[in-house]
């Protein structure tokens, strides 16, 4: 064996005995800026060919290219980075004060003017970094966030550039729990404003942004709601029909024996906690929960769990209300309801929904979580339910009685209807060239009414009916003119009361009705029997209620 062949057997050897270093064993391009394992075989290939042409024509080729900040007015290494540096806030923005409230505790209002980018999205998503460093900064435990912004609008007229400005906020408050959520809300918040100004109809559509006057980040310390030791139930809910659990503990951990109770509702004397309830919450994962426990913290037990959990409140009224609303319902599934007394909370295990909501059907009913709204089918439920989660829970306010039709007027037809078309000149508008990296909407045409026709429909008498036409380019103030007359004309024709005329069908009709043909209710001493008749044509209609 000659000496390159023992190397080669002992590189082989090598290699397999250390597959990291194997990897490791290539060539550096500095042209390519690549590591290959074959330098000869990428000596020859295209690209490094190709890469050694241009830098013989230009030796600067592999300088990088740095991003400018057309703000700041400066070249950066890495323009996502500078964009997040307080240098850079400072240019796009002015800080214009903060405004407290309730004793600098409860609330904060940041405020900025001076905005120098137009587009919304991109102003916001710059100050991303100054959003984050507020709410981070702040004492409160659990807080809520919210952000406003004011914009200018213009619009290019025939004869003036018209103005208008408008505020677009996030929608309502958003809780925050942890920093790590802090992007994906303000992503959230980012999109519902930019939808918001998008769709802004003001005074017609055609407005276009000129530039950005103020914005705002609203910071709301709340206090979350936790629930501890026991606490009698109202009496409303005593009753036995309500299927409710009140466990009965001394301790802070509510939460966990109404968990644990719900695997096993056979026992005798539910309300305590006994060795099996405390077997049963050895199964759950109770990692990362405090107690008593608040509501923020059921996500982490749901996710910690194959559980689903809702809770529900009950208002001034004691009527049941959502409070937590679970974003996946899972096979185990438990509601629980949370009561108050003075500063304490308690949760109480519900075993059914339903007896909640109909108080008063005796049949079997299937109540949707979201909406509290039942349904006297399961498949009724089940298609419902899909819909109805994509939405914030609440609760439907039904009316007190039964709802029925009470505009009977309109149940008449209408003697007289008018229908109206303009036609226009299509007129081409000149505008600047827009700046295609910020938002705007381009005006096309301009539409100039040149003529219009009217016809007047009079179903009951057609020598009533009226049919105009007109040209010009005053069209717009001739038929307002004309619509007034032509109102007037109707009113005097509709003051006209003919004769009313009768067959002997007709009496007979009459004398035999006992309910009103309009409302179908039967006549009354106090709402008695009257004829109805056209008062163009005289024709009886039919026996109708005097009120």
């Amino acid at each position: 064996m000659d000496m390159k062949e023992q190397d080669q057997n002992e590189t082989k050897y090598y290699n397999k005995k250390n597959p990291i270093i194997k990897e490791t064993m290539k060539v550096h391009c500095e042209i390519c800026n690549v590591d290959v394992k074959y330098f000869k075989v990428h000596e020859k290939s295209n690209k490094h060919q190709r890469n050694i042409n241009n830098l013989l024509l230009n030796p600067n080729y592999f300088e990088p290219k740095k991003p400018h900040c057309e703000y700041c007015n400066i070249n950066v290494f890495n323009l996502k980075i500078h964009k997040k540096s307080f240098k850079h806030l400072k240019k796009i923005c002015t800080f214009k004060g903060c405004k407290d409230g309730m004793n600098n505790k409860m609330f904060k209002q940041y405020q900025y003017n001076e905005i120098k980018p137009i587009d919304p999205k991109k102003f916001i998503e710059d100050m991303s970094t100054e959003i984050k460093s507020k709410i981070e900064s702040q004492d409160w435990k659990n807080l809520k966030a919210a952000l406003s912004i004011q914009v200018e609008f213009y619009k290019e007229l025939p004869h003036e550039i018209k103005k208008t400005t408008g505020w677009f906020n996030s929608g309502e408050m958003i809780r925050i729990t942890n920093d790590s959520e802090i992007q994906n809300i303000l992503n959230q918040m980012i999109n519902i404003i930019v939808e918001k100004i998008d769709n802004y109809t003001c005074e017609g559509s055609g407005w276009i942004i000129n530039k950005l006057l103020d914005f705002e980040i609203k910071l709301v310390e709340y206090k979350p709601l936790k629930a501890s030791s026991y606490i009698q139930l109202p009496l409303k809910y005593q009753n036995p029909k309500f299927r409710l659990i009140n466990i009965q503990n001394k301790d802070n951990e509510c939460f966990k024996w109404c968990i644990a109770r719900s695997d096993c509702l056979d026992e005798n004397h539910p309300h305590r906690i006994s060795k099996r309830v405390k077997h049963e919450s050895l199964k759950y994962n109770w990692k990362g929960i405090e107690f008593p426990t608040e509501l923020k913290h059921i996500s982490k037990f749901e996710n910690n769990n194959n559980i689903s959990v809702n809770v529900y409140g009950l208002d001034e009224k004691l009527e049941i209300y959502p409070l937590r609303i679970t974003k996946l319902k899972k096979d185990k599934h438990v509601d629980l309801l949370l009561i108050s007394h003075d500063e304490n909370n308690h949760y109480v295990l519900m075993k059914e929904l339903s007896p909640f909501i109909n108080k008063t059907h005796n049949g079997k009913s299937f109540t949707c979580s979201y909406c509290l709204h039942s349904f006297s089918k399961k498949e009724l439920l089940d298609n419902h339910e899909p819909n109805c989660m994509i939405h914030s829970p609440v609760r439907m306010e039904l009316a007190d009685g039964p709802v029925e039709f009470r505009n009977y007027y309109k149940q008449i037809k209408h003697p007289f209807v008018i229908y109206a078309d303009f036609e226009c000149t299509l007129k081409k508008i000149h505008t600047t060239k827009p700046d295609p990296t910020d938002s705007y909407t381009i005006n096309l045409q301009e539409h100039i009414p040149n003529s219009f026709c009217c016809y007047t429909k009079c179903d009951e008498k057609d020598e009533h009916s009226k049919l105009e036409i007109y040209e010009g380019s005053d069209s717009p103030k001739k038929f307002a003119d004309y619509l007034i007359s032509e109102i007037n004309r109707i009113y005097k024709l509709m003051k006209w009361n003919e004769d009313m005329i009768m067959s002997e069908k007709d009496k007979l009709n009459y004398k035999n009705a006992e309910i009103c043909f309009v409302c179908e209710k039967p006549f009354t001493k106090e709402n008695y029997k009257v004829r109805d008749h056209n008062h163009l044509t005289g024709e009886f209609r039919g026996s109708a209620h005097t009120k």
